[in-house]
């Protein structure tokens, strides 16, 4: 009977043994299937952080874009109404006192180019 026993544990043992072995073998194979996943994953986020850089990169472009159209539009309008100004006979000093710049300001404003670059571009759709 003791051999029996003996058998019937080594036996037993050997089970526990292919079970904890296969066991084993299917975590490795989920890990394996998961580990493969995340650097899938990680590979599309790398790709989503270089899509957001390109566009906010362009929508930058565009913003600056816009506002330096807006800029020169402005620019421009504060010119022909100061040389409207001028032309009824008012001095830059009395523009700027009217405006309540100080007349460096003014002429600043008068020189910039800015004011040069924009003659009559139709005005862009306000959004």
């Amino acid at each position: 009977m003791a051999a029996v026993s003996k058998l019937e544990a080594r036996r037993r043992a050997w089970e526990a043994h292919c079970r904890a072995i296969e066991s084993r073998a299917q975590r490795d194979r989920a890990n394996t299937a998961d580990a493969t996943a995340v650097r899938t994953l990680i590979g599309r986020l790398q790709d989503v952080d270089e899509w957001q850089a390109r566009r906010v990169a362009q929508s930058r472009q565009q913003v600056e874009a816009e506002a330096q159209l807006r800029r020169s539009r402005y620019y421009a309008d504060a010119c022909a109404s100061i040389k409207d100004m001028r032309e009824r006979g008012a001095t830059l000093a009395a523009v700027a006192e009217l405006v309540g710049v100080d007349v460096r300001e003014i002429r600043a404003l008068l020189r910039s180019k800015a004011a040069k670059t924009v003659k009559a571009q139709p005005e862009p759709p306000r959004v």
